[in-house]
């Protein structure tokens, strides 16, 4: 299960139904929901229900080191001779050469 809470999985709340329906609240939020509790119908005032786990991997900040680790990969990446070869390229292929790539792409599926 990913620890990660995920806005596809929210569940928003009035305070006052959260109340009635607390248990069934607690067991989404235990199977990875996330509970957004909206106080007098203020969404600036809402309070946010998630699973421990979750809260600690938002708290060690690792997703941000791996989508910061990820970008200097893609930069480093595009620093090779081959990908500068290839950008000083972009809008110099002829139309066929154009259409032969579509094609390719095309039967490959993507």
């Amino acid at each position: 299960m990913s620890t990660t809470p995920s806005l596809q999985n929210d569940v928003e709340i009035s305070a006052t139904d959260f109340k009635k329906r607390f248990g069934k609240i607690l067991e989404d939020v235990a199977h990875g929901r996330t509970a957004r509790i909206i106080r007098h119908g203020r969404r600036d005032d809402a309070l946010v229900l998630i699973r421990e786990d979750a809260l600690q991997a938002l708290r060690s900040g690792t997703p941000l080191d791996t989508l910061r680790d990820q970008f200097d990969q893609l930069v480093a990446r595009m620093q090779t001779p081959k990908a500068r070869r290839a950008a000083a390229s972009i809008g110099k292929a002829s139309t066929k050469a154009l259409g032969a790539a579509a094609l390719r792409g095309a039967k490959r599926g993507g």
